[in-house]
């Protein structure tokens, strides 16, 4: 089975952790931008615009091979990033794990 949400385009006959009865097992890289704190508003408009362009081009989407390209605004990002925050963070102290 594969760990991510919903099937895989590149392997559609391999079903995901839900279908084969793993609830609530989800895993996959993921890959964003960030900036410095201080960025200006309008540095991190122009260069979130020009990355979800260039997320749209063809070549650039058959380069990724399969991969779910997303794109979105420095928000939806700030929201998703939280979101793992949260589960990871509930993992790691759930299997007390620490830090050597």
């Amino acid at each position: 089975a594969i760990t991510s949400q919903h099937r895989s385009p590149l392997i559609p006959d391999v079903p995901t952790m839900t279908e084969v009865g793993i609830a609530g097992f989800e895993y996959g890289p993921w890959f964003g931008l960030v900036a410095p704190a201080r960025t200006p508003p309008a540095a991190i408009a122009k260069v979130n615009a020009d990355v979800n362009a260039v997320l749209q081009m063809k070549e650039v989407q058959d380069k990724l091979q399969g991969a779910v390209i997303l794109g979105g605004s420095p928000q939806q990002f700030g929201v998703f990033i939280e979101q793992e925050i949260r589960k990871w963070g509930k993992v790691i102290r759930d299997l007390d794990l620490k830090s050597e």
